[in-house]
């Protein structure tokens, strides 16, 4: 390979694809010239600018294809959002829009396109295989990480109308659930005390606390809360007694955490 009439082994013209300190004057660039056998920048060897990007000019990045990754920035974007007739739907154009201008580096952008679970959820949002809903979008990201980051991004965005992420969350786990729960009554008991008791103390801590737990721990808490309950009313029916009619002093042992002793089993 030859670079500005010098030939150069194939090892050191892709070394030089990757910005390095210039000996000479300190820049961390391209080093596509030469100054006493050793590499330099273009400036310092007095050779012209070599490998810069053709969109924006840089010499300071790393570069695996042709553009930057600046310049490649809304090249991506439109690859991920556009459908199969190349257009970007107008309910997801404040999205790439907001990609564009707020989403601070395009080396995380394009590693997050490439690699995200996001992602494929957002293509299928762009082909319209996916509806443009909260709940949809839950059911479909599944994991608890990408659905909270993917809502964030699409309220943040405009795309979404302002809504409580963990509290969308919760909610169509609560469903979901509660589906799993065998007795109608029992399915009732416990969405009233998740209304009634869990979710008032849960905005409650929320509008007054500064404390720095995170909404997603708090949530964590009343699904554990739920869980319990649902092995108390569980173990309830097992004994083929009501809420209503099983013993106080029964019901005292088992909230006290003994859920599984066997000895409750005929006490009376």
């Amino acid at each position: 390979m030859h670079l500005n009439g010098r030939r150069v082994c194939a090892r050191c013209y892709y070394a030089m694809r990757t910005p390095q300190p210039c000996p000479e004057c300190g820049r961390k660039v391209f080093l596509t010239g030469f100054m006493n056998d050793r590499k330099v920048c273009a400036d310092c060897s007095g050779t012209p600018v070599a490998m810069a990007c053709p969109g924006c000019g840089s010499i300071e990045e790393v570069r695996k294809h042709h553009l930057c990754v600046e310049c490649r920035r809304p090249i991506a974007i439109q690859q991920l959002l556009a459908d199969g007739a190349g257009k970007i739907r107008d309910e997801l154009q404040p999205l790439a829009q907001y990609l564009i201008t707020h989403h601070g580096s395009a080396v995380s952008l394009e590693r997050w396109l490439h690699k995200s679970k996001c992602a494929a959820v957002l293509r299928e949002l762009a082909d319209g295989f996916l509806p443009l809903t909260a709940e949809a979008i839950i059911t479909r990201a599944r994991t608890g990480q990408s659905v909270a980051f993917l809502l964030s991004l699409l309220v943040r965005s405009g795309v979404l109308p302002e809504l409580d992420v963990e509290v969308a969350r919760f909610g169509h786990w609560l469903n979901e659930w509660l589906d799993g729960i065998d007795h109608p009554e029992d399915r009732l008991i416990l969405r009233r005390y998740c209304t009634w008791e869990l979710l008032r103390s849960t905005r409650s801590f929320r509008a007054a606390s500064r404390a720095a737990s995170s909404p997603a721990a708090g949530f964590q808490r009343q699904r554990s809360a739920l869980k319990h309950c649902a092995a108390l009313l569980h173990e309830v029916r097992a004994q083929r007694e009501t809420v209503v009619t099983f013993p106080q002093r029964r019901l005292d042992t088992l909230l006290n955490g003994s859920l599984k002793r066997p000895e409750f089993v005929g006490d009376s």
